[in-house]
């Protein structure tokens, strides 16, 4: 009886750690919530929020188009995103993002980001 229940825990054991390193592994999904919403980091309080589909459309072809870099020793994030994939990221206008989460995730690099900074952040500067 022992075996079993010893067996038992160790295969719930191995899923939970399948399925923790599944999500930290697998790309982010696209969220699908018809806005995005960007937040001056500090300043909680001043927000924008994009409902138009083709510039969303616009935003998220960048996105998909980053590249996963090694982390300059300092990158200030400027901007919380919210609605581009499912979690939220935290952007600097260098063109660097990262999920926010509170364990270690990797740093991507977008392709254009003076592009991107003129479709997010235009209501800023």
């Amino acid at each position: 009886m022992l075996k079993i229940i010893s067996l038992f825990l160790a295969l719930i054991a191995i899923a939970v750690i399948t399925s923790y390193l599944y999500d930290f592994l697998s790309p982010q999904r696209l969220s699908n919530s018809g806005y995005i919403t960007v937040w001056v980091a500090g300043e909680m309080n001043e927000s924008r929020t994009i409902e138009d589909p083709q510039l969303i459309s616009e935003i998220q072809s960048h996105w998909a188009n980053k590249k996963t870099v090694e982390a300059p020793k300092e990158i200030n994030y400027d901007y919380l995103i919210d609605g581009i994939v499912e979690g939220r990221l935290q952007y600097a206008s260098s063109g660097y993002f990262r999920i926010l989460s509170v364990v270690e995730m990797p740093v991507y690099k977008l392709s254009d980001p003076v592009s991107f900074n003129d479709l997010i952040l235009s209501s800023y500067e």
